[in-house]
Order: structure tokens, then C-alpha cells, then sequence
């Protein structure tokens, strides 16, 4: 099995894969450059201390999150698994997010995929405001990042009280 290495890229909406044959030359099949550039589902990739891959659909609902995230976890593009948020546009700056994280399942919040999500649209989409909202299915998250790379982002939500307890080792 021959590794290729690749940069997927976007420019104004329309992405596209760079492959560097300056330092090693080969020729691709039709079936393998049709296999590349695959536009079934277009994917962003941060790290917020821990690998995110952002998926923006037309319908989030209608997604088996977690064969589609187990699937997708199975192709090996991250050595250790990569969270997923399938997410889609509801209002200007609010996003409906679902989240399937590694190691786990669906989750009905994960503060780390909200600042993720936050991140990416800002960062591969100029027009995205400093302040977004996603909504997940435990509530709504606020996220708020200027877009400069040495900026902290902020996470602003509702907290509560659950209990408190002792446990014996």
C-alpha cells in the first residue's frame, strides 16, 4: 500500500486537494483521483487539545452519527480516532451540532467540539463573526474567537449544581 501525502484546501467555498509530486513523482488512476477528491462530504480539522473533524451538512438529523463516525474513524486518517461534529447552519452565527466522541458515542455536549466548530468557521470562512452559537443537544453553547491564531477562544454556557459526594478509595 503506497502512502500519498496530501493538503486538502478551500478557497472562497470550493475546495480542492493538493498532492506535492515535486519530491517524488507517480501517476494516479482515474479511480484513485476519483477516490481523492471524493466530495460526498467536505471536512474541517482542528485540535483544541484534543482532534476534532467538523462536518457541515444540509441535515443533521437524518445522519446514523455513529456508524457514519465509526466509519469514518475506521479509514485511520488520525493514528488514535478524532471526535466528530456533523453540524448544520440554522440562523446567521448559530450552528446545530451533533457530537460523536472517540472512545465514546454521541454526547449531548462537548465544550472542546463547540470551540472547535467556532474555530473552523471562523478560520476557513472570513465572513463568520467572532461570536457564534451551537446549539447541541444538551443546550446552547456560546463561542467567542477573534480569529487570530495566538487569541484565546471562550466558551460561555450554563453551569449547574449537581451534587456533591465522597468517594472512598
Amino acid at each position: 500500500m503506497n502512502k500519498i501525502n496530501f493538503t486538502k484546501m478551500q478557497s472562497l467555498g470550493n475546495d480542492f486537494v493538493i498532492i506535492d509530486q515535486l519530491k517524488s513523482s507517480f501517476v494516479l488512476s482515474k479511480n484513485q483521483i476519483k477516490k481523492i477528491c471524493n466530495r460526498k462530504y467536505n471536512f474541517y480539522t482542528v485540535s483544541i487539545g484534543n482532534p476534532h473533524a467538523i462536518f457541515i451538512i444540509s441535515s443533521i438529523k437524518k445522519i446514523n452519527i455513529r456508524e457514519f463516525s465509526e466509519n469514518f474513524n475506521n479509514k485511520n486518517f488520525f493514528k488514535n480516532g478524532v471526535n466528530i461534529s456533523i453540524i448544520e447552519n440554522i440562523n446567521t452565527n448559530n450552528w446545530s451540532a451533533r457530537i460523536f466522541e472517540r472512545g465514546s458515542n454521541e454526547t449531548n455536549a462537548c465544550g472542546s467540539a463547540a470551540c472547535a466548530i467556532s474555530a473552523c468557521l471562523k478560520q476557513f470562512n472570513k465572513n463568520i463573526k467572532t461570536t457564534n452559537y451551537v446549539h447541541m443537544q444538551g443546550g446552547k453553547a456560546q463561542v467567542k474567537w477573534s480569529g487570530t491564531k495566538d487569541d484565546s477562544v471562550y466558551l460561555i454556557g450554563e453551569a449547574s449544581y449537581v451534587f456533591e459526594g465522597v468517594y472512598i478509595i
